[in-house]
């Protein structure tokens, strides 16, 4: 919102303003990212997470701060934050009798340029360039809020009004399931993991391309999208994704970067979408945060198999000399509570069990810095037993939303054109037993005749 040219900032009092008041008495410094929204008409923020330091037993001084250690945080929590939600900013808790604000730049552009997942540029709102600089002075308790033009490292801060207000529990849950399906080829030596993941995120930009163009959610009888509509009034909103047949318009099969290629990788399974909306919002945003859901979502999960990838085993693979296909299960989404309606996501293999739950407690608290019950985590998929194909593999089982899946339609029109074939083919039916019966009424009365 902005009143004479200056953004005003709407921060949720029940998690930011809590988490500000915590530090006080207790902390020297603490530096980290602020979570939200952005729109044209808002900036919203809804909780502030603190970056952890390198050297835990030794943090020194938030001058010390490496910004590609910052940079390396935000890439982490932004994978975990469901659809609809971004980092939109950087925070400091310092003395004002430091210079902070060098510091607070460059955290701020850091944390921008760890944006480099496909959905801000499809699905993100009109303006994603703008990002808030946030700092608490340990000694007078001021705030202090001014915003960025990320896309211009010259740009001057600019004045932001900061206050407190309660909104998140009044948000919605949107979900959905989604089938996907990528082919990967992977280079013959895969000792470099981020050349694999260079392989993998260039083999899923055709799916993320089919997504942003060609998705509808909330669609009619004829499957035409209805943006302007407001979502439903409930609390969880659950719709089906329809999901275009065949590549997007234009696009063509995407290509290795690898000469030698030994192995190919196929991703594929039924996986479940969450995002979250303000109030009032419109089917078409509700859209746009899950597809961004599902792109954020399918690239966290490529790179957690990416880096689980045995290196035994990939070295078996390439000994064996000719191309295989291999069919990799993608890692199952759990989650944990944030505030209100608001759940952050992790990955973990299928067959790791309990074990893997564990895993995702830690990594809940070492990317977040918060405390998560293993029995409050919510797992919306599993893992059902495979099906063979035609190769005579067995395929990866398919993981099972617990939300509406995804239908696969050829265009638009694809349920209106069922409906007239099937509508055809009833009416050819009822013209030929017509016909019979005429027939057969004829026949027995020539033969009394």
């Amino acid at each position: 919102v902005r009143f004479c040219g200056m953004v005003v900032v709407f921060a949720e009092e029940g998690s930011v303003e809590k988490h500000i008041t915590s530090l006080f008495g207790k902390h020297k410094w603490q530096a980290g990212l602020i979570i939200g929204a952005v729109t044209e008409k808002r900036h919203l923020a809804v909780s502030l997470i603190p970056t952890p330091p390198e050297d835990v037993e030794n943090p020194g001084t938030f001058l010390t701060l490496d910004k590609d250690w910052v940079k390396m945080h935000a890439e982490q929590v932004r994978q975990s934050l469901p659809g609809g939600l971004d980092i939109i900013g950087s925070y400091l808790f310092s003395s004002s009798k430091v210079d902070y604000a060098t510091k607070l730049r460059q955290m701020t552009y850091s944390v921008a340029c760890s944006n480099t997942n496909a959905e801000t540029a499809q699905f993100g709102e009109a303006d994603t360039q703008e990002r808030l600089a946030l700092h608490v002075c340990a000694d007078t308790k001021k705030r202090t809020c001014r915003t960025f033009h990320v896309g211009d490292p010259k740009a001057s801060p600019r004045p932001a009004e900061w206050k407190d207000k309660a909104f998140v529990h009044q948000w919605q849950t949107v979900r959905c399931g989604i089938d996907v399906s990528a082919i990967v080829n992977l280079p013959m030596a895969r000792s470099d993991t981020p050349q694999l993941e260079a392989e993998v995120q260039q083999a899923l930009q055709s799916e993320y391309t089919r997504i942003a163009a060609g998705a509808v959610a909330w669609a009619d009888a004829e499957h035409v999208s209805l943006p302007a509509s407001q979502l439903p009034d409930d609390a969880v909103c659950e719709c089906t994704m329809y999901m275009p047949v065949g590549p997007p318009e234009g696009g063509s099969a995407p290509k290795s970067t690898t000469a030698t290629v030994n192995t190919t990788l196929e991703l594929s399974g039924s996986l479940s979408a969450v995002a979250v909306v303000p109030p009032a919002s419109t089917r078409g945003a509700g859209e746009r945060a899950l597809k961004a859901d599902i792109v954020r979502s399918l690239q966290a999960r490529c790179l957690s198999t990416c880096r689980g990838w045995d290196e035994d085993r990939s070295e078996d693979i390439a000994a064996a000399g000719p191309v295989q296909r291999q069919i990799a299960r993608l890692p199952l989404r759990v989650s944990a509570p944030l505030i209100g309606p608001i759940l952050l996501s992790d990955y973990v293999d299928s067959d790791t069990g309990p074990e893997g739950l564990g895993e995702a407690v830690e990594r809940f608290q070492e990317i977040f810095g918060i405390t998560v019950d293993q029995a409050s985590l919510q797992q919306d998929e599993k893992f059902e037993e495979g099906e063979t194909n035609d190769d005579g593999l067995r395929m990866a089982g398919a993981v099972a939303p617990a939300t509406p899946s995804t239908k696969r339609v050829a265009g638009p029109s694809s349920a209106v054109k069922a409906t007239e074939q099937a509508g055809d083919s009833n009416s050819s039916m009822l013209v030929a037993l017509t016909v019979l019966v005429v027939a057969i009424v004829v026949g027995f009365m020539l033969m009394k005749s």
